[in-house]
């Protein structure tokens, strides 16, 4: 799971600062473009490492992926979280009994929100991937094929496409 939740707090990292400083710090942020951009290559990239882990699931022979998919796919909001920790003793000026808990208190419902949403992408992702393979199996005089030999391929090459694409966006909101 921490390998699920990484990936695509690596896509949404950099932004993260700019959000935290706009909300917690004194500055304002104008890129709304970027952020939904980013918003969308986060809930893409969410599904397809869940894809891909559920997929590495059933080919172990592990049939209960529900549970799995939900926690792989929201736990990028712990990542986040974690996020919370560093920029709140690395980056910001806030002390206090009461600055605390308010910044604290106020993430972890948002990190919850992020955990929730992220879940529910990552299990419905999971639910179409898990339905289109089943239903691409033709059982014939007792032998099964599997028709889409290639799926885990294509999704490798949509990681790589996503992977450009942000790093493209990176540097176009650097400069």
């Amino acid at each position: 799971m921490a390998m699920a939740g990484f990936l695509p707090f690596s896509a949404i990292y950099i932004e993260l600062y700019y959000i935290f400083a706009s909300v917690w710090g004194h500055r304002i942020y104008t890129i709304y473009s970027i952020l939904f951009i980013v918003f969308i290559i986060l809930l893409i990239v969410t599904a397809f490492i869940t894809v891909a882990l559920t997929y590495f699931q059933l080919a172990a022979e592990d049939h209960e992926w529900w549970w799995r998919s939900f926690l792989c796919g929201g736990s990028t909001g712990l990542f986040i979280y974690g996020y919370c920790l560093y920029y709140y003793y690395a980056r910001s000026d806030m002390s206090g009994f009461m600055q605390t808990s308010f910044f604290f208190g106020y993430m972890a419902c948002i990190c919850y929100g992020f955990f929730l949403m992220l879940g529910a992408v990552g299990f419905r992702a999971s639910l179409l991937f898990v339905r289109h393979i089943y239903r691409s199996i033709k059982c014939i005089w007792g032998s099964c094929l599997l028709h889409s030999p290639l799926l885990f391929g294509k999704l490798l090459s949509y990681m790589i496409i996503l992977r450009v694409t942000q790093y493209i966006l990176f540097l176009l909101h650097k400069y």
